[in-house]
């Protein structure tokens, strides 16, 4: 009889605590399953001391890595241990630079224009294109409806757009809303005014298992639901900057 050595990376039942018990009613961060069978990978035996998982976990999922012994040890003749023991860690998904570089940038600098596309690496990474093809660039945010019950976070709809915020990158990031009013030959910081709300919008997403934190640039017209007037050819833009 040999023990059998277990990986899983569980929910925590508050995410703003690492120390709070596990959901195991939740679905697991890995392996992506409910857990009422309590899901975890079985490692090839009891001595092995490395395990990679696939890069498919978004920025700032939060959990606890879970190392699981479960023992069949002879303890006399007919009696046995089997016993199970638990080891656990905190853990938060960081969004590297260095990790994008080695697949899209050929390892260069975040200020470096890989592609020659006129987006520097740094850019491309944050607004999710690829520093390695020019063909592939940052796509511009455009207010349109957004109907209600389309987004959980705005019940009642909106005319607007977000612009999602990583969170926890290294290196850490500025974002700065831009417009343009007169086709793109000046840029000015979009802010507040008569028309437009633009806030920064914090929280929780609760469709995700482990609620994973948001941080958005919200952009709502004034008059719900309405392109305000002489508005419909401003132009946007996301400018990535680091502090």
């Amino acid at each position: 009889a040999v023990d059998q050595l277990y990986f899983s990376m569980q929910p925590l039942t508050d995410q703003t605590n690492p120390e709070s018990a596990v959901n195991r009613a939740a679905v697991s961060i890995f392996p992506p399953f409910v857990n009422a069978a309590d899901t975890k990978v079985l490692l090839p035996n009891p001595y092995t001391t490395s395990f990679t998982v696939p890069p498919i976990f978004t920025t700032s999922t939060k959990g606890v890595i879970e190392v699981e012994v479960q023992r069949t040890f002879p303890t006399g003749g007919v009696t046995y241990d089997f016993s199970r023991r638990r080891f656990q860690l905190p853990f938060i998904v960081i969004d590297s630079y260095k990790d994008y570089a080695v697949v899209y940038a050929n390892n260069a600098a975040y200020t470096a224009d890989t592609d020659g596309d006129g987006f520097n690496n740094l850019t491309e990474w944050i607004l999710d294109s690829a520093a390695n093809d020019a063909a592939d660039i940052p796509i511009a945010p455009v207010p349109a409806l957004v109907l209600a019950g389309t987004d959980p976070r705005e019940p009642a709809g909106y005319f607007g757009f977000r612009v999602k915020r990583k969170l926890d990158t290294d290196p850490t990031v500025t974002y700065t809303l831009q417009r343009s009013t007169d086709g793109g030959m000046t840029y000015l910081p979009f802010v507040s005014d008569a028309n437009w709300t633009v806030t920064i919008d914090n929280g929780f997403d609760a469709t995700v298992a482990g609620n994973l934190r948001f941080s958005d640039i919200l952009v709502k017209s004034v008059v719900p639901n309405t392109q305000p007037p002489g508005t419909d050819t401003d132009i946007y833009r996301v400018v990535v900057t680091t502090p």
